[in-house]
């Protein structure tokens, strides 16, 4: 007197009491059907072929990086090292540590604490090492672009100066940090792909949180990008300006490319792969663009004129701004020459001379 009629179910549904029920996200049908079991989390297998070729790869950047560091400490007291404003490059070496740091933390199995730790060293990494360079940078175009008002501008350009203002563009990264880390937490997530039929196993960060972290960056990498090109031309210290522009307009190609591939991603390992592969070849452009011709340049220069550095003291900058203020209008009878010149670190005054008219050689001769 009854009959039954068939449904099939959907792909991800069980049979239970000759119903359809839909597993949860992330959940599969048994083989029988009759219960969902929970996918296998998937997670970046730090002994894959390219997990460990990064990670080799990074640890020899960190030994090179601490070799360089070395070699600048040793001969810290010779003029071409001193010139190159040590406490700036110290920071640099810093930074390209912290960056290669990056892939060691990231192709690790994700943990809560790896998740707040991996976010914070993907933006205060690049922070640390553009910031000091963008103002060495400013400082060399404001010595040589804007000499005739280096009394005012004397104060900013002193060794504690440029570090207050340095500690302050790495302050701002941190701060971004904190605001968007209490309003987007980097949780430790299981997200399930639908288009792979995969449950990852993730530190939560979206495009647009990524974005902003990297932001603050870009426009520090474009200041220094800027600043190299209008000081290219620059020959002091054996064409530092050139060899900075050169590893800016490296850097600016690789973050291009970075950015277009990684937003194009659409799983987690993927973007983390770019994350790293981006992290190593930046960390090696900037340590070999920046540091490479010095180390060269001390190792093969026996001599060095002083007169191709330039001076980073303070000294030297109060020399310049009291040069400044004691230099007199030049009457019409005066020829007015080169006020001042750098040599080294040494400040050499051209005393303007007085030409004299025939009255004048008549008057001197009747008096001896």
């Amino acid at each position: 007197m009854c009959c039954w009629d068939c449904e099939k179910c959907k792909e991800h549904d069980i049979i239970m009491n000759n119903t359809c029920q839909t597993c949860a996200t992330g959940y599969v049908p048994s083989h029988h059907f009759s219960k969902c079991s929970k996918l296998t989390l998937k997670y970046i297998d730090i002994n894959s072929p390219l997990a460990v070729t990064l990670i080799t790869i990074s640890l020899f950047g960190i030994v090179i990086d601490f070799a360089v560091f070395v070699v600048f400490f040793v001969n810290r007291h010779k003029p071409l090292i001193k010139a190159s404003s040590l406490e700036m490059c110290y920071m640099m070496f810093l930074g390209i540590f912290v960056i290669f740091l990056i892939p060691v933390t990231s192709l690790a199995k994700p943990t809560a604490g790896l998740c707040y730790f991996g976010r914070f060293l993907m933006g205060i990494s690049y922070t640390i090492c553009y910031a000091p360079l963008c103002m060495k940078l400013w400082r060399i175009y404001r010595i040589f672009k804007s000499s005739h008002d280096i009394r005012r501008m004397s104060g900013l350009l002193g060794r504690r100066s440029q570090l207050l203002i340095t500690f302050g563009l790495i302050a701002i990264q941190a701060l971004f940090f904190i605001l968007i880390s209490s309003t987007n937490p980097p949780d430790l997530v299981e997200n399930f792909y639908a288009h792979t039929g995969e449950l990852h196993l993730e530190c939560y960060l979206t495009a647009p949180v990524f974005i902003a972290y990297l932001t603050y960056n870009v426009v520090l990498m474009l200041l220094c990008t800027v600043y190299a090109f209008i000081t290219r031309q620059c020959p002091k210290n054996f064409n530092e300006a050139m060899h900075i522009g050169v590893t800016m307009y490296l850097s600016c190609v690789v973050w291009v490319v970075f950015l277009a591939s990684f937003l194009n991603v659409n799983d987690s390992i993927s973007r983390v792969y770019w994350i790293c592969g981006a992290s190593v070849v930046i960390g090696w452009i900037t340590l070999l663009g920046l540091f490479t011709p010095k180390v060269y340049q001390v190792f093969t220069k026996r001599y060095v004129d002083e007169s191709t550095l330039i001076t980073w003291r303070n000294s030297l900058l109060r020399r310049l701004a009291s040069a400044s203020t004691s230099e007199e209008p030049t009457s019409p009878g005066l020829v007015k020459q080169n006020p001042m010149t750098i040599q080294g670190e040494k400040l050499q005054l051209t005393v303007p001379k007085r030409m004299l008219s025939s009255s004048d050689n008549d008057k001197r001769n009747s008096k001896l």
